[in-house]
């Protein structure tokens, strides 16, 4: 049974701006950019005196060094590997039930929830948090997260209902999530948190040329990088139409795509691979689809001369964050929260989405001007460690942590 020992309750009002916060953050999913961006915010928050209790699977690796007020709790996992949905469903909800025990013996302030794996059981294990006394803090990452069937949609609504409050990363979000539940005021309790930037986790980055070496890329090659998951809504198939004029103009260009190869039939990745075929730059694009670990990925950021974002929609994005961390020069849609991030021609580039021409004249322009890449790529990164410094959002974060608290204690 989840409860909330009647010390904590008593204790919880005498929470004052300048004292630490226990805090009980659960992240399912804790791989890939998650993972980085839980590791630069709860180093942040560590650092600031605050107790962390990570909840996550054991796929969410922070540097040893991080560990300052951070305690990890591998209580999930089960969704990933071979076995069949109904069997990794059951095992989520056992990683649930360890989830529950946890909080009862931590005995939090609060919750901070992201990613919900399995909308439903995501919604009932918060249910029963709420129930039990806990505050809710949700991050909603991208505010276009209605996926799924009907039933997974409408879990995801509720639970952005049931949140005390409701982190995003750009003033976008809160209008799009205004929009997808109208009526229900959602706005009013949403705040914008800017995504850390990951300059803990990117440390001793390498030089071009042996991140090339590593990585078997041609050392005169001009790349475009694209990299993470494979999903429709982030445009590879424009960016192919679009590097077959940039292949005919620039004989050394190529396009390397990289990441993790798609989870799901939504996205068709043959479709993709023959287009390449069809459209004759097959010769002139390297698929590397592999769950890349962090050496490595270090290294595709490296190699590349430039990284393309040709997004339909996005909130904010990893990939942008960790470019512009690493100070290389970025060519992104103008959709979501990149505008709000990405000043044209000052610290990156920004495009018509689903243009495939616009998409060939800007990146052909980068390539062609080893001087406009570092100007831009050097004013990302300083964007990145001004906007984006992990512990002014962690600090941000506390914030809405205390937010959340006293709307509950006055509720209570």
């Amino acid at each position: 049974m989840l409860t909330r020992s009647s010390r904590a309750k008593a204790d919880s009002p005498s929470v004052l701006p300048d004292e630490s916060l226990r805090v009980c953050f659960i992240d399912p999913i804790g791989y890939t950019g998650s993972a980085y961006y839980d590791c630069a915010l709860l180093t942040a928050l560590g650092t600031l005196g605050h107790e962390i209790h990570l909840l996550s699977p054991e796929q969410v690796i922070l540097p040893p060094e991080s560990f300052k007020n951070i305690e990890p709790h591998h209580d999930l996992g089960g969704y990933t590997g071979s076995e069949g949905k109904l069997i990794k469903a059951l095992s989520f909800a056992r990683s649930l039930g360890r989830c529950s025990r946890t909080l009862s013996r931590v005995q939090p302030d609060l919750v901070h929830y992201e990613f919900p794996l399995l909308p439903p059981l995501d919604y009932y294990f918060l249910v029963r948090a709420k129930k039990a006394g806990y505050p809710i803090v949700y991050t909603a990452h991208d505010a276009n997260l209605f996926y799924g069937g009907k039933i997974f949609q409408e879990y995801q609504r509720r639970i952005l209902k049931i949140a005390d409050r409701i982190v995003v990363h750009t003033q976008s979000s809160i209008e799009k999530l205004d929009h997808s539940l109208p009526g229900t005021n959602i706005g009013s309790k949403c705040r914008v948190v800017p995504h850390p930037n990951y300059l803990p986790t990117v440390s001793g980055t390498p030089e071009q040329k042996e991140a090339r070496k590593r990585l078997s890329l041609p050392r005169e090659s001009e790349i475009v990088l694209f990299f993470g998951g494979m999903r429709k809504e982030k445009g590879l198939d424009t960016l192919l139409r679009g590097f077959v004029d940039v292949a005919a103009e620039r004989p050394n260009a190529l396009l390397l795509i990289a990441g993790s190869p798609p989870r799901s039939f939504s996205f068709d990745l043959d479709m993709h691979q023959r287009m390449a075929v069809d459209l004759g730059i097959a010769d002139r694009v390297r698929w590397d689809l592999k769950r890349v670990d962090h050496d490595d990925m270090i290294d595709y950021y490296s190699a590349a001369d430039a990284i393309a974002l040709p997004y339909r929609q996005i909130d904010m994005s990893g990939v942008l964050l960790l470019a512009m961390t690493l100070g290389k020069a970025v060519i992104a849609s103008n959709v979501g929260g990149f505008p709000e991030v990405i000043r044209q021609g000052k610290n990156g580039l920004l495009v018509e989405k689903d243009n495939p021409d616009a998409l060939a004249r800007s990146i052909m322009l980068l390539l062609g001007d080893r001087d406009l890449r570092d100007r831009l790529g050097a004013a990302g990164k300083a964007t990145a460690l001004r906007d984006n410094d992990p512990e002014s959002v962690a600090t941000r974060t506390a914030h809405v942590y205390r937010e959340a608290m006293k709307d509950r204690q006055s509720r209570d």
